[in-house]
Parts: C-alpha cells; structure tokens; sequence
C-alpha cells in the first residue's frame, strides 16, 4: 500500500506537469498556431492533408502528448528511485518504461483525438477522464513488469 500511495503521489505530480503543458499549448500556442509558422508551403500541405481526412483540428492530441511526455520524463526519475527503490539496470527498466508509457500516450492520445478532435467534446472532461484510465493501467505495468516487483 505504501508503493501505490508513492506512485500516487508522483502520480500528482505528474499530473501538475502534464496538464500544465496540455492546458498551456491547447490555450496559448495551439497546433494550428504553430502550422502557421511553417513556410507556405508546408502550412497548405498540412492544412490541406488535414481537410482531406476530415480532421477539424488536432489541438488538443498535440497538446497531449506533449504534456504527455513532459510527465514521463518527471516519473521515470521519481518513481524508479523512490516509488519502487529499483536497483535493476537503468537501461532495461528505461526502455521498458518508454515502451509502457508510448503505449498509454499512443491510447490516450487516440482517446482524446477521438472524443475531443473529432467529435468536439469539451478536451478538459475527456483529459481526466482518460488519464484516470492511463494512470491505473501505468501503475499495474511499472509494478510487474518496469521495475519487476509483484
């Protein structure tokens, strides 16, 4: 019990971290913002591709998985010394952890791009709802298979 209440803990904090970043690009420098950045060209190829598909934006999974990464940085550091005291070999635990965590960006992600890209739900209520999903499927990977402890 006290292994999960630390992973909740750094799990908080990774929460301030990834949302922070999420909240900040999805206000104030969205994806579609940085499109325009491109030279012409480029923004009418990615704007253009965009239409073709039917994709109305991709503000909110961007931001994700930005936030997203911010995060995994901040957990590996924390939850490998303190949550679970590995000792292992940094190199297998980090790529184990790379490997759990591109598969919970690569759900939430498809999650959010769905509910909110897609469909136009409000990215605040399907963020939490999404990283409560994320964070108990992480915790239950980095426990048994990460950090190899049962």
């Amino acid at each position: 019990m006290k292994r999960f209440a630390k992973f909740c803990m750094v799990g908080f904090l990774n929460f301030a971290v990834s949302y922070s970043v999420f909240l900040l690009l999805c206000r104030y420098l969205p994806f579609s913002s940085i499109i325009r950045l491109l030279p012409e060209t480029a923004e009418v190829l990615v704007s253009g591709s965009m239409k073709t598909f039917g994709v109305l934006s991709v503000d909110a999974s961007f931001a994700n998985a930005a936030g997203y990464l911010a995060g995994m940085l901040n957990s590996f550091i924390l939850n490998r010394g303190w949550t679970f005291g590995s000792r292992g070999g940094k190199g297998g635990e980090a790529a184990k952890f790379v490997v759990t965590n591109f598969l919970m960006l690569a759900a939430s992600s498809g999650i959010i791009y769905f509910l909110a890209d897609l469909r136009g739900w409000p990215y605040q209520p399907v963020w939490f709802a999404t990283m409560a999903v994320v964070t108990l499927l992480n915790y239950l990977l980095c426990r048994h298979w990460v950090f190899g402890r049962g």
